[in-house]
């Protein structure tokens, strides 16, 4: 039994091709034939005295043999077929991912690129519109002062002119009567308060009913416009007119006197 030829169905490398299968049969049946050879030298009987029913046995041996080898041979392709074809579909998930997930990173990469350029651009256009919208602000509050200034310089005259012009009128009114002005209305005291009715006073015209208290009250309100008094014929005044006239040391110096 220990010439008996031992057959690698697989071989070193396995089978890759129909050329392996044929040799591998040719293989076989050689072996068998050898296997026989080996069984007929053991037991010392020849070829021709061996009976028919030993060489169908034998026959049967070497077919059983071939077959199982030929199915083991089959069933081991199919698996390794079947797992390199599972190493091949994970290869290609592997690869497929890998680059879905190269392609997302680029895209997210360029996506904040251009959101970060966008936003500075954007940050650009709202300084210049700030700019501009500052500077056409500043063109119409000044074109706004301006004319307001205008309008109050407008009014002022003609406010100014008024005045005058009422002053002129009021400048023909007696003392008591420029007094009894005032109690009218804010119009009429602006008009009896202003400075051209009171640089001249008069008190000569109301001499007969002037009194200290009367002369005390308008030069409180009036001294800083009075330039010229005029005191002839009031001798119902006492020293405490003079006294009055006379407190400011300043006014005394400006002040004209007709006695």
């Amino acid at each position: 039994m220990d010439n008996i030829p031992v057959v690698d169905f697989l071989g070193e490398k396995g089978v890759s091709d129909g050329h392996d299968v044929v040799d591998l049969a040719r293989q076989l049946k050689s072996a068998f034939t050898e296997v026989g050879f080996v069984y007929l030298k053991n037991t010392g009987i020849t070829q021709e005295e061996l009976p028919t029913y030993q060489f169908e046995k034998a026959y049967s041996f070497y077919r059983i043999h071939l077959t199982r080898g030929w199915v083991e041979y089959i069933t081991q392709r199919k698996r390794k077929a079947y797992e390199l074809h599972q190493k091949m579909n994970l290869a290609d998930e592997h690869d497929r991912r890998r680059c879905q997930g190269l392609a997302l990173t680029r895209w997210m990469t360029g996506l904040a690129f251009r959101r970060s350029k966008q936003a500075a651009a954007i940050e650009k256009l709202q300084k210049v519109f700030n700019g501009i919208r500052f500077k056409h602000v500043l063109v119409l509050w000044s074109l706004a002062v301006k004319e307001t200034k205008r309008t109050k310089e407008y009014f002022e005259k003609q406010e100014k002119a008024v005045l005058e012009m009422s002053g002129q009128i009021f400048q023909y009114l007696e003392l008591r009567d420029l007094l009894n002005c005032e109690l009218v209305c804010s119009t009429w005291r602006t008009i009896a308060c202003s400075e051209l009715l009171w640089s001249r006073v008069n008190f000569s015209v109301e001499k007969e009913r002037i009194t200290d208290w009367t002369v005390r009250q308008i030069l409180r309100r009036y001294r800083p416009f009075v330039t010229n008094l005029n005191l002839r014929g009031c001798t119902s005044l006492t020293w405490h007119s003079l006294t009055c006239i006379r407190v400011g040391g300043a006014v005394t110096d400006r002040v004209g006197l007709d006695v």
